[in-house]
């Protein structure tokens, strides 16, 4: 008998170890659960990132969904079925002939973007990969524009009223403009850790809602980090009352070895266009820089220049302790006070509310024919000869920094200033059709015929 019970001990304890281990991922599931709609590709000191397929040149991250608010700040949701993995862990940057990628990390966030605001527009950017948490780094503030050099055309525009809207990609202002945008906002990231859980403030929520034709609801964030399955719909955004459920699984460390099932190429030069190159009028441009520059200065004790250091673990950014050291002391000194954020809802604590996804009707843009100039740009420069070696990535040159832009004209205010009366409704959310991942027929067929990697 007391045999028996030793054993049945045994199992007891072995299961509850099992499951406890099972609630870490690791990086696989990124690289399992992307794939269907994107390549992976080797890019050197970037470790292997991820490009989303089928994306046309105006394609830029944080672009198709909208935001809204929890206790962990402004928060992007997107109907992208990838939208759970890149827009939440990881950064991006944009490689030259390549476009955006998606380079992997561990820890959650509500969003990992740089925001700008003025009384009249609204914008963000991805941060790049150089802009890392771990450790005791915990802050990244108002100099994050200047010190990781984020550039105009890494930038997404609205009208602050329109800052609301269900589907941001079909009110975002014409990119050519971005110049003028950067110059009469101001940088107000504001990224720090609250209750334990990511905080990304930004714009002030009244302020934002006073302004917004479409009104903004604040949620409580309950973050799922297990119980997914093979469906891809399993990671989706849902609403159950008042809470905000997003798929928010512990990414353990990998071993430096895994690698993607399959990597679509490699890449021998990686060039980075931090946004500035194809950002219009070079003289504009170089005053526009240097505002920039001037505009809030990173904490004592960081590197002159910024660095990504690939770990053993995913190829994503770690700190130095010169970093950890500086973001520490610059902690709630170098951005603008935001709301104090409520405690995060337990794991699995569920209302009696009945749950729905959190989407959005109407077609993406990839359905809708694209018209007009809302995304068009002055012609990408020729980017510069990479550095001798293999897999180096080389950041745009520098312009020379010259003098501040002017501000703008009072005519160009009053053009874009709100009218009165055009304030629209808020829109309803209602349930859409959840994506399929591609035949898996097709996919063994596809798969046969594409080359092996280099």
């Amino acid at each position: 008998m007391k045999r028996i019970i030793i054993l049945f001990a045994i199992a007891w304890l072995s299961l509850g170890l099992f499951r406890t281990k099972a609630d870490d991922m690791s990086v696989e599931i990124f690289y399992n659960q992307l794939e269907p709609y994107g390549d992976w590709v080797d890019a050197g000191d970037y470790g292997y990132v991820w490009h989303p397929r089928d994306a046309g040149d105006d394609w830029r991250p944080y672009a198709d969904g909208h935001w809204v608010y929890s206790d962990a700040g402004w928060t992007w949701i997107s109907d992208e079925p990838y939208s759970w993995a890149v827009y939440h862990y990881g950064r991006w940057a944009k490689i030259v002939d390549i476009g955006w990628v998606w380079i992997p990390g561990t820890e959650w966030g509500p969003a990992w973007v740089s925001f700008r605001y003025s009384n009249r527009h609204v914008g963000w950017a991805p941060l790049p990969p150089e802009a890392e948490f771990g450790g005791d780094v915990r802050d990244i503030g108002a100099w994050s524009d200047s010190y990781y050099d984020v550039g105009p055309t890494d930038y997404i525009f609205v009208e602050v009223r329109n800052f609301g809207a269900p589907r941001l990609h079909d009110v975002e202002l014409p990119m050519r403009e971005n110049v003028t945008f950067i110059d009469e906002t101001t940088n107000i990231t504001n990224i720090r850790v609250e209750n334990n859980v990511v905080f990304n403030g930004g714009p002030e929520y009244d302020a934002i809602n006073r302004e917004s034709g479409q009104k903004i609801q604040r949620f409580t964030l309950e973050r799922r980090t297990n119980g997914f399955g093979s469906d891809p719909n399993s990671f989706r955004a849902s609403v159950q009352g008042n809470s905000l459920r997003v798929a928010a699984p512990t990414i353990a460390a990998a071993a430096a070895t895994v690698a993607p099932s399959k990597v679509a190429r490699k890449l021998q030069n990686v060039q980075v266009n931090h946004g500035w190159t194809d950002a219009g009028d070079p003289a504009a441009v170089q005053k526009l820089r240097a505002k920039v520059k001037s505009e809030a200065k990173a904490p004592a004790g960081l590197p002159a220049q910024p660095k990504f250091q690939r770990t053993a673990a995913l190829g994503h950014g770690a700190a130095t302790p010169a970093a950890r050291s500086a973001f520490g002391a610059a902690r709630a000194t170098d951005a603008p006070a935001m709301p104090v954020p409520g405690k995060t809802t337990a794991p699995g604590e569920k209302s009696a509310a009945t749950e729905k996804p959190l989407v959005n009707t109407g077609p993406t843009p990839a359905e809708k024919d694209r018209k007009g100039d809302r995304h068009q740009s002055p012609p990408v420069e020729p980017a510069a000869r990479a550095e001798s070696g293999p897999g180096k990535i080389k950041p745009e040159r520098p312009e020379t920094e010259a003098h501040p832009p002017q501000a703008e004209s009072k005519a160009r205010q009053e053009e874009h200033a709100p009218k009165p009366g055009t304030l629209g409704k808020p829109e309803e959310h209602h349930e859409a059709a959840p994506s399929k991942p591609e035949d898996k027929g097709k996919k063994k067929d596809e798969k046969k015929e594409e080359k092996k990697p280099e």
